[in-house]
């Protein structure tokens, strides 16, 4: 029975091989035909069309994508490695990969390469892809936003954060009314570039500070624990003006800012005061059923789309929309925490190194060559580095901190990492900024995330308590 079986197999098997065969050899005059049909003669380019296939292939727009999108991530956790080993935030290294993955480096050195990888047709897939990790990542920061513990701390730090946050703030706005003239695009309103000049200075990084305080053994010290609090607070009143810049640069009026502002104000108190509660609610079932259904994660990502989309439409940007999805999330540890691990690798790992890589695109470097920009350079960086640390550190001096628990809180709020670069890029994805000043600020933006680490370290050994 075995053997009739095989013999049945190869017989068929073999019947079917020669009859494809013939049927593709008898067609292949067809297709002679039907090229004679449309050119009158068979295609001259037709024997060496094969020979590029390769190359098609290569530049197909999924290829291409998958291409761009390994080199950045194989780079950004390459340079992201090499800044642990030097103590820094792994933002730096892949701030860092972006920058070299852009015009300052590779379009100036290898500029084929450049054209081939990040041609203009090649960055709208891109543009979409980090936009995607970047409302992931600010769902993250709102569930990391603790609104019992904002609640119940004490005033010191809702002090420190606040006058961190004044201080540069009116240092940006003083700062635009003097560059208004040669550093804003053409039609933005000053009212909108002062505000965003002054929200760009006040910044604290709220995830990085996280990590910088945890590598530097400041988690549940004094310094540490104030920090990271005015930091949260910090995001939420930076993430409450952006709206209003938002507002003011895309309308043609006030009124129409206004209207849009109000909305905002409207969803928020809808998003706290009305889908909180009705989550808390839902998701009191988790915790009665003891496993997390995938059911409830569904949920979570709906609410996450609709939010985002919702704010988008506003006309304030998706990524306000996602924190706020963030927030509402229930005060479930263990739900948090599974939803983090599952949103965190693929954002950290994948989707905001893409990001980094645009802003890098975005960032020349070479503009500092011109010596006004390099003098604008400096004076936004001090600015900067001196409202943020003079605003937090002597407030925290007057809140009844020590002199070197003051200058730790003042190095740490200086801290500016990923929040500033978002920011920057909606100020120039809106027209708010021109790109000499995104580079810039930028540039801003990495020095004084490099600077926290090495500042925190001479500070511990240097100063007593």
């Amino acid at each position: 029975m075995a053997r009739k079986a095989l013999i049945l197999y190869i017989s068929v098997i073999m019947c079917c091989m020669v009859l494809v065969a013939t049927i593709l050899h008898q067609g292949s005059a067809l297709t002679v035909k039907n090229l004679a049909q449309i050119s009158g003669a068979i295609n001259p380019q037709l024997t060496g069309a094969t020979k590029n296939v390769f190359l098609s292939n290569l530049q197909h727009p999924l290829s291409l994508f998958l291409l761009e999108v390994t080199i950045i991530v194989v780079l950004s956790q390459c340079l992201g490695f090499l800044s642990k080993k030097i103590y820094q935030p792994v933002i730096v290294g892949e701030i860092m990969a972006g920058i070299l993955l852009g015009p300052t480096f590779l379009g100036k050195y290898f500029p084929e390469a450049f054209e081939f990888l990040f041609n203009k047709n090649s960055l709208g897939g891109l543009q979409i892809f980090s936009q995607f990790g970047l409302m992931l990542f600010m769902f993250i920061v709102g569930m990391e936003v603790d609104m019992k513990s904002l609640r119940a701390v004490s005033g010191k730090a809702t002090i420190i954060s606040h006058v961190s946050i004044l201080l540069p703030f009116v240092m940006g706005m003083f700062l635009a009314y003097f560059i208004y003239d040669g550093y804003a695009p053409h039609g933005v309103h000053f009212s909108s570039f002062a505000l965003f000049c002054g929200m760009s200075l006040s910044v604290t990084a709220f995830p990085v500070l996280a990590r910088i305080i945890k590598e530097n053994k400041l988690s549940g010290t004094p310094a540490g624990d104030v920090s990271i609090t005015g930091a949260a607070i910090g995001d939420i009143t930076v993430w409450c003006i952006l709206p209003l810049v938002i507002a003011i640069g895309k309308s043609a009026d006030f009124n129409t800012a206004f209207i849009t502002i109000g909305l905002a104000i409207v969803y928020v108190l809808f998003m706290l005061f009305v889908m909180k509660p009705v989550f808390n609610k839902l998701f009191k079932q988790v915790n009665r059923e003891g496993a997390i259904k995938k059911r409830y994660i569904s949920l979570v990502f709906i609410a996450l789309f609709i939010s985002s989309y919702l704010s988008d439409l506003m006309g304030i940007h998706l990524l306000f929309g996602a924190f706020l999805a963030g927030v509402i999330i229930p005060d479930n540890v263990k739900f948090r925490k599974l939803l983090t691990g599952k949103i965190e690798d693929l954002s950290l790992v994948i989707l905001l190194p893409v990001f980094f890589a645009l802003t890098g695109l975005k960032t020349e470097i070479g503009f500092l060559n011109n010596g006004g920009m390099f003098q604008l350079f400096l004076i936004i960086s001090a600015l900067a580095i001196i409202g943020k640390f003079v605003g937090a550190g002597v407030a925290a001096k007057v809140t009844g901190f020590t002199n070197k628990q003051s200058v730790i809180v003042g190095i740490l709020m200086n801290t500016r990492g990923l929040m500033e670069v978002v920011i920057l890029n909606i100020g120039l994805e809106l027209n708010i900024i021109t790109r000499e000043l995104f580079t810039v600020m930028v540039l801003m933006a990495i020095i004084t995330t490099i600077m926290a680490g090495p500042l925190l370290t001479l500070v511990q050994k240097k100063m007593k308590d």
